[in-house]
Formats: structure tokens, C-alpha cells, sequence
């Protein structure tokens, strides 16, 4: 049979199988590619800017996520208003109750950490190992003063009584507003 086809009619069985693989290639497809293009983009519009419940489903996850970095911000934030995160007071009163000397406070100037202001603070306290330890852990863990940078254990010889002493001298940090 092709043999007896002239080129002509054999050009026209081409263009009409040409034709039918582009239908084809079109269905199977291009079509599918631009339906799932054009519902990612919808998609894509009611996540940033829509107000139906699709964009709430896609938002839930980065609320969680800044509720997260939030809590973590504000548990080191430095709030002075109030006597419970007010580290001159908790070192003071721990100090009294505990049988510690509070031998210095010292703020240092605050430094600048990409967009956030960092204020370290010194504190130096005498006394036995033990009640330095727990002084430590109510800084850190009961009260949240602040987060713990370094702590530096001394032990020196007074001069005056001639007896060793034990020096703790702790850097506490905050975040400044």
C-alpha cells in the first residue's frame, strides 16, 4: 500500500497523524501541566493573601513557629519593673537567706548582636560550693533572671584571717528592647 501512495497523499497521512500525536501530547500532557500550575498559583495567592480557610491551614504552621521564637525571646527579655526578674534583688535575698556574700554587681554596656541588644551583667558572690550551685540554679531555672553566659569558680587565701574563701563570679545575660 505505500508503495502505490504518491508523495502528496503520503505528506496528508502525516500531517493528520502529526495532528493526532499534538492532540494526544495535548491531553496526556501539556493540559495536566497547566491545571496543576494554575492551582498552585491559587494555591499560592490564598496562603499570602487570602482570607478563606486555605490560608489559615497555611499559615498555622509559621504562627507556631513565631509563637515558639517569641516564647524563647521573652523568657531571656529583661523586664525590671517587677522584683521577681530583678537580678540585684533575687541575688540579694538569695544571698541573705542562704548565708552567701554578695561581693559585687556590675552591669556592663550593653552589645549590639545583629538586631538585638544583649546587657551582661556581673555578679560576684562568697561563700561555700554548694549554696553557689544553688544560687546558679535559681538564677537560671526557678527564677529566669536571665540566661547564664560563664561562671567562674575562685578560691583564693584572705590575707586578713588567713582562711580560703570561694569566689562565684557569674555573667548573666538579657535582651534589651
Amino acid at each position: 500500500m505505500r508503495n502505490r501512495l504518491t508523495y502528496k497523499q503520503k505528506f496528508k497521512w502525516l500531517g493528520g497523524v502529526a495532528l493526532l500525536s499534538l492532540l494526544l501530547c495535548w491531553q496526556l500532557g501539556v493540559s495536566k501541566t497547566f491545571r496543576e500550575w494554575t492551582t498552585y498559583r491559587q494555591s499560592l495567592d490564598n496562603a499570602i493573601g487570602g482570607s478563606n480557610g486555605a490560608s489559615i491551614l497555611a499559615m498555622q504552621p509559621l504562627q507556631a513557629h513565631e509563637a515558639a521564637v517569641s516564647a524563647l525571646y521573652n523568657r531571656y527579655l529583661l523586664d525590671t519593673m517587677s522584683s521577681e526578674k530583678n537580678l540585684l534583688s533575687i541575688a540579694g535575698n538569695f544571698c541573705r537567706a542562704n548565708n552567701l556574700q554578695l561581693k559585687e554587681y556590675r552591669p556592663l554596656p550593653p552589645a549590639r548582636s545583629d538586631s538585638v541588644s544583649v546587657l551582661t551583667r556581673i555578679v560576684r558572690v562568697e561563700g561555700g560550693y554548694i549554696r553557689c550551685l544553688k544560687f546558679l540554679y535559681e538564677l537560671e531555672k526557678v527564677r529566669g533572671a536571665g540566661r547564664v553566659s560563664a561562671v567562674e569558680f575562685r578560691s583564693y587565701k584572705d590575707t586578713r584571717d588567713k582562711v580560703q574563701r570561694l569566689e562565684c563570679t557569674i555573667y548573666v545575660q538579657n535582651l534589651i528592647n
